[in-house]
């Protein structure tokens, strides 16, 4: 493996952790993440997370209907909330997107 690839290969596996760690932060659960072809969801990201009991669930290739309930969350949410604001970080859409779901 080359560098580049190595220093991906450990970026993967910070990912991986830096969302496990979020899940217990926030007293969340996770079984299962839906994940479509991305090389993200291979190799050491994929071990992160199997080593949590969380299993990545692959859509099918060019199938956005396939997870169409997600879909329309998205979309609500980005149409209802999201476009009325100007978003300066990630706490601002924090923030929006807990009060919305909460709503």
């Amino acid at each position: 493996m080359d560098k580049t690839g190595a220093r991906l290969a450990i970026d993967d596996r910070q990912q991986a952790r830096n969302f496990t760690m979020f899940l217990k932060d926030h007293d969340l659960e996770a079984t299962y993440i839906l994940g479509d072809g991305d090389t993200k969801y291979r190799g050491p990201f994929r071990d992160v997370l199997k080593a949590d009991d969380i299993e990545i669930v692959r859509i099918a290739f060019s199938a956005p209907k396939m997870n169409g309930h997600a879909e329309s969350f998205v979309g609500t949410l980005k149409r209802e909330c999201l476009d009325h604001f100007t978003i300066t970080g990630t706490d601002d859409m924090g923030h929006l997107c807990q009060t919305f779901a909460t709503y």
